[in-house]
């Protein structure tokens, strides 16, 4: 049993092991998700074994009970934290990137100097724009009755005082600003970018935000327009939500 206890116990352990490794930079992400995954299959292996032992010898053999049910908690405490990222995994579209422009989408400057060979193109792929259109119909450029000027400040402001993203580079030539989140565990980046211009009825904003790295982003990037649309909006004075943002 004191194996079952070391294997349950070692393999809790590759959780913040592969997540602050690549936080910190000790290897690449992949090879962090791969340390985690391992720990999370020893742990919730460990713990249907001791599920099973608790069921079989509960009342035969105190101490093996014990370091059972120390797996078994493990397990259970596992699965607890994990649902939600699971849910999120099974209830969203598997992209990388969404943008509210779609034809012209805000393009990506000073970022793409620092998002390394290995990460997402940014380029938009039809299937991506198609489960976007589908999952996101709410994601589409805000226009707002105020000068583009003001709007380029109140939205440089969001990003640095409110969503506390890295500012990259922020034009107010141009009025462009590209920023990047990262993540507290595992250290992955995202990256937006903010396009404010005139348009035919007011003044437009364009964003857009795409992971560097993964397949899916269980909603991130998504959630990350609608936050901005919702502080940008509050900030400028103006009640009116973005249709359909949660």
């Amino acid at each position: 049993m004191r194996i079952l206890q070391a294997l349950s116990l070692g393999g809790f352990a590759c959780l913040p092991i592969g997540a602050l490794g690549t936080r910190v930079g000790l290897w690449r992400p992949g090879t962090g998700l791969a340390v985690f995954g391992i720990g999370t299959i020893v742990v919730l292996s460990c713990g249907l074994i001791g599920a099973i032992i608790l069921i079989v010898r509960r009342n035969r053999d105190p101490a093996r009970s014990n370091a059972a049910e120390l797996a078994t908690v493990a397990a259970v405490f596992l699965l607890l934290v994990l649902f939600p990222f699971v849910r999120s995994g099974l209830t969203t579209p598997p992209i990388h990137q969404v943008s509210t422009d779609l034809v012209d989408p805000p393009s990506f400057r000073a970022i793409l100097g620092i998002r390394g060979p290995d990460a997402n193109p940014v380029v938009l792929d039809p299937d991506m724009v198609a489960a976007q259109i589908e999952h996101y119909p709410w994601i589409r450029t805000l226009v707002v009755p105020r000068g583009a000027d003001a709007s380029y400040e109140t939205a440089l402001q969001v990003i640095e005082e409110h969503m506390v993203l890295e500012v990259v580079n922020a034009d107010p030539i141009q009025r462009i600003i590209e920023a990047t989140d990262t993540s507290f565990w595992f250290g992955f980046k995202d990256d937006m970018v903010v396009r404010v211009r005139f348009g035919e009825d007011g003044t437009q904003l364009d964003v857009r935000s795409i992971s560097r790295y993964g397949g899916g982003d269980l909603g991130v990037n998504a959630d990350r327009v609608g936050e901005f649309f919702t502080r940008f909006l509050r900030e400028s004075g103006l009640d009116t939500q973005p249709a359909g943002v949660p």
